[in-house]
């Protein structure tokens, strides 16, 4: 009888603790998901993709602190991610102002692919792409194509590069050039300071 009761309580205590994780982890999925601040035109579909929210006309969305403006967008929301058409803007870390024709948002890994005329100009500090892999993780660029990077009176291109916004640093690579009032130079690789414009 006491080995009943005891088997009872310990199914009763690991369907209670198993109901609250169950609680607690859709509580934490729905708080992560990307919100949708504005849309002119709203509307629902389903599809193999789960759902989809299509959104056009002012676009604002949201998520852990980033701020996204575009002028359409179409929301996947088991994936938890975004396709923006049209002068999408995105605001990251209240510093980083990014720019480019469209983009794709991943919201679980917070992981941007900037798609056309990209620009991430973060103070003085502009660097100017076709296209940038951006961890919004980490504040990371990466391009591969090719990049322009200016700072001041300073100017680099290069086919590959990557910015790190956190420690102020660029690197460079392949078919780098480097333009300064003072002085030209071509090298293969090149690690830039951006606060204090030392290469």
């Amino acid at each position: 009888m006491i080995c009943r009761q005891a088997t009872l309580g310990l199914f009763i205590f690991i369907l209670f603790v198993s109901s609250a994780f169950r609680s607690f982890a859709q509580d934490s999925l729905s708080s992560s998901q990307v919100e949708i601040k504005n849309a002119d035109v709203f509307r629902f579909s389903s599809g193999p993709q789960g759902e989809l929210r299509y959104l056009k006309g002012n676009v604002q969305l949201m998520h852990k602190g980033t701020y996204m403006e575009c002028d359409s967008a179409v929301v996947y929301k088991e994936s938890n991610s975004v396709d923006a058409f049209g002068n999408v803007f995105i605001l990251d870390h209240d510093s980083i102002e990014i720019h480019s024709v469209n983009a794709f948002y991943n919201g679980m890994s917070r992981w941007a692919i900037l798609d056309q005329q990209v620009s991430i100009q973060n103070g003085s500090m502009l660097l100017e792409s076709p296209r940038v892999d951006y961890d919004m993780n980490n504040s990371i660029g990466y391009y591969s194509t090719w990049g322009k990077l200016t700072k001041d009176k300073t100017v680099i291109t290069s086919k590959q590069g990557t910015y790190y916004n956190e420690v102020d640093e660029a690197y460079f690579k392949q078919n780098v050039h480097i333009t300064d009032p003072d002085f030209t130079l071509d090298t293969d690789t090149l690690i830039f300071n951006t606060k204090h414009s030392i290469a």
